[in-house]
């Protein structure tokens, strides 16, 4: 209830109910003191924000593992099929060479 005085008192305006700032304010303190629902959240956002972190390391460190794996992988075959092309080029030459003497 507010009371308001106009002029020397002669009239009075008298209002009943709540007032928009106390409406307002009554709606917004809760939602600003500590502890509320928006700091709750807030706390839990970045909670899951360090576990998506870790999980973002862990997973770029399978990465470069495999990548790593991979590599070596490719070398080894690489050194295989380089390796099985020089024994191709001597059975070749052998070839080549019993073909010849046959030949003569």
């Amino acid at each position: 209830m507010a009371v308001t005085l106009l002029g020397d008192g002669e009239d009075a305006d008298i209002y009943l109910g709540k007032s928009l700032l106390e409406i307002l304010r009554e709606y917004i303190d809760p939602i600003l003191t500590s502890g509320n629902e928006i700091d709750t959240r807030i706390t839990n956002y970045n909670g899951d924000l360090a576990d998506y972190q870790e999980d973002l390391t862990e997973l770029n460190q399978r990465i470069e593992n495999t990548r790593t794996r991979y590599t070596k992988q490719f070398t080894d075959m690489e050194t295989a099929v380089n390796s099985f092309n020089k024994t191709r080029e001597l059975l070749d030459n052998f070839q080549e060479a019993w073909k010849a003497s046959l030949s003569n």
